[in-house]
């Protein structure tokens, strides 16, 4: 094992840095800010940021400069503009983004309390650098964007390293919180097969993060009681869709990316057979604040996790109508293997709990290799995010 290709080992990182960041910001339960996990583990909606994407400068007066730096910043700030439902996956909404909602908001607030002169004072700073300052386009396209910028990454000065029971751990966390999506779509059985499948004496990886720098922007002045819409009735977003008020479904925006690199993992002996009589492990979901002896009683799904079933379920049925192309094939329940779908795949006959599919062909084992610290490619595995109110909070009982 030991490269970024490693999709199996993708879930046990993912869940071992959630944990490393919710110990780090002590954020967990926090009513303003979220941190969400991607799913699903490989093709989700965080894009890999590749090192040289994140070198653009602002501005640019070399034209060709301006030509690479401009579409860099441009694709920075539509991959950071998108907005995700208040969940602890990320799940992207089509709209609105974030600069629709900044648009709502200043064009259409008007002051309640203007004796505040710090709310007045930042609220025309952010409205002029929304409006005028930050106003960017491409070269030589011309597309409009805002400048969004970053800040530098910082990285962990070690290697995080994950030992053995700690893997295991792990192990039964991603098991429990990809099972309890539900859903019975052949890619999430695919996707628990893999971890069940998976067998690691220990994990490594870098971790680092980065801040995403919005000049034109601050949530405080959203959370503040000093505005109100001129008309009652209009919300900040959702207008047109009732099941935000009706299901307390809210969104939220990035603002620090933690992202990993050169992650690896280490193969262990296989484990012994355990007797049938093994009562499964007791396994903490994420997203439930508590979790009660078991009384035989089925568990009741509220509204909330209806509604993210449903976006779950939509998101993994768009990637296998081809909208993402996963690396492994799909799997195959047919009894004769049809050709492979690439050079390099060999065919898995089906066993009582994994269907036949296709798997790409393990390379020989290779010496340990000493990890590249510029390794160009950053994957986002957790992101801290700020939620948005729907409604001014002046609007809303004290």
């Amino acid at each position: 094992m030991g490269n970024e290709k490693d999709t199996e080992l993708l879930p046990f990182v993912l869940q071992h840095v959630r944990q490393l960041v919710e110990t780090q910001t002590g954020l967990a339960g926090n009513q303003h800010q979220k941190i969400v996990t991607p799913f699903p583990p490989a093709f989700n909606d965080f894009p890999d940021f590749q090192k040289d994407q994140l070198d653009f400068r602002d501005p640019q007066t070399d034209p060709i400069a301006a030509q690479s730096d401009t579409n860099e910043a441009f694709d920075f700030y539509r991959n950071t503009d998108y907005l995700y439902y208040d969940y602890s996956y990320g799940i992207k909404t089509e709209e609105p983004t974030l600069s629709q909602i900044c648009n709502e908001f200043f064009l259409n607030s008007v002051p309640v309390n203007t004796d505040d002169t710090n709310f007045s004072t930042s609220f025309a700073e952010k409205k002029f650098a929304f409006l005028q300052k930050c106003r960017r386009q491409t070269v030589p396209q011309e597309t409009p964007f805002i400048y969004t910028s970053y800040s530098p990454i910082k990285w962990e000065a070690n290697r995080v390293v994950v030992t053995s029971e700690a893997v295991n751990q792990l192990k039964e966390k991603a098991l429990a919180v990809y099972a309890d999506v539900g859903s019975t779509n052949e890619h999430i059985n695919f996707l628990l097969a893999q971890i069940k499948a998976a067998s690691y004496s220990s994990i490594e990886y870098d971790f680092g993060f980065f801040d995403v720098v919005r000049e034109w922007f601050d949530p405080v002045l959203l959370e503040s009681r000093n505005w109100k819409f001129s008309t009652d009735s209009r919300v900040l977003y959702g207008a047109n869709d009732p099941t935000f008020e009706t299901k307390d479904v809210k969104l939220c925006y990035a603002q620090r990316f933690y992202v990993v690199k050169n992650y690896s993992g280490t193969s262990a002996s296989p484990a012994p057979a355990q007797p049938a009589t093994a009562q499964p492990p007791t396994v903490r979901d994420h997203r439930r604040k508590e979790n009660g002896p078991n009384t035989g009683t089925a568990r009741v799904r509220d509204h909330r996790t209806v509604e993210r079933d449903r976006l779950l379920g939509r998101k993994v049925s768009s990637i296998q109508a081809g909208k993402n192309v996963p690396a492994h094939a799909q799997a195959v329940t047919a009894a004769t293997a049809p050709q492979p779908p690439v050079p390099g795949f060999v065919w898995v006959p089906a066993t009582d709990t994994v269907p036949g599919h296709w798997e790409r062909v393990k390379a020989k084992p290779k010496p340990p290799v000493t990890p590249d610290t510029n390794s160009a490619t950053y994957k986002v595995a957790a992101v801290l995010c700020r939620i948005i109110p729907r409604k001014p909070v002046a609007n809303q009982p004290a």
